[in-house]
C-alpha cells in the first residue's frame, strides 16, 4: 500500500497539491487510513475478540459484516483525511512563489 500511495501523493504534488495546504497531508491519512482497512481485510483478528459466536473476531457489527479493531483504530485516520481534504479543495489556493 505504501508504494501506490507514495505515488499518488508524488503526482498530486507535481500537480500543484502543495498550493492547497492540507491537500497533501490530508491524501496521506485517507490513504494510509483505507489500505490498513484493506489489509485488515486478510489479517486475523487478536484473540480476544474470537469467540464461537464471532469468529472473525468483529468489535462493531455482526459476526459476517462488520468491523475489526483495527479497522475500528483507522477509520478515524480516513475521516479526518477526508476532512482534511474537503477544506483545502474549498479554499483558495495559495499563489506560487515567483
Amino acid at each position: 500500500e505504501g508504494l501506490l500511495l507514495g505515488l499518488i501523493l508524488w503526482a498530486l504534488v507535481r500537480a500543484g497539491g502543495l498550493r492547497r495546504p492540507g491537500l497533501a497531508f490530508g491524501t496521506f491519512l485517507a490513504g494510509y487510513g483505507l489500505g490498513r482497512m484493506f489489509v485488515e481485510l486478510f489479517r486475523v483478528a487478536d484473540a480476544q475478540f474470537i469467540t464461537p459466536d464471532n469468529p472473525l473476531g468483529h468489535v462493531i457489527g455482526g459476526p459476517a459484516i462488520g468491523l475489526t479493531m483495527g479497522q475500528l483504530l483507522s477509520l478515524p485516520m480516513v475521516l479526518i483525511g477526508l476532512a482534511l481534504i474537503w477544506r483545502a479543495r474549498t479554499r483558495p489556493p495559495v499563489p506560487a512563489a515567483a
